[in-house]
């Protein structure tokens, strides 16, 4: 089967006609490649998503309090307070 794949992986889609019936891929292979190996856990992302530091600094935890000053001076702790409704299928 992996034989199979890389053979396919290495055809130019677009050169061949469309096989695939959705707006979403334009053969088959994409569609099954799609469905049975990126989705196929279906654990695209993990839940927690964003840092929530207004919970941790409220906590007041001495751990905590040298997190969120680790982050800020490597100036990661806004990225990582980013919060944005994501799309989990897009990141897939």
């Amino acid at each position: 089967m992996t034989r199979e794949v890389k053979r396919w992986r290495n055809i130019d889609p677009y050169s061949e006609p469309k096989s695939s019936a959705g707006p979403r891929f334009h053969t088959l292979f994409q569609h099954d490649f799609y469905e049975s190996v990126i989705l196929k856990d279906r654990k695209i992302t993990i839940e927690a998503q964003w840092v929530d530091w207004e919970s941790m600094e409220k906590a007041n935890d001495p751990l905590f309090q040298e997190i969120m000053n680790a982050c800020e001076s490597k100036h990661i702790k806004e990225l990582m307070g980013f919060q944005k409704d994501w799309n989990k299928e897009v990141i897939a």
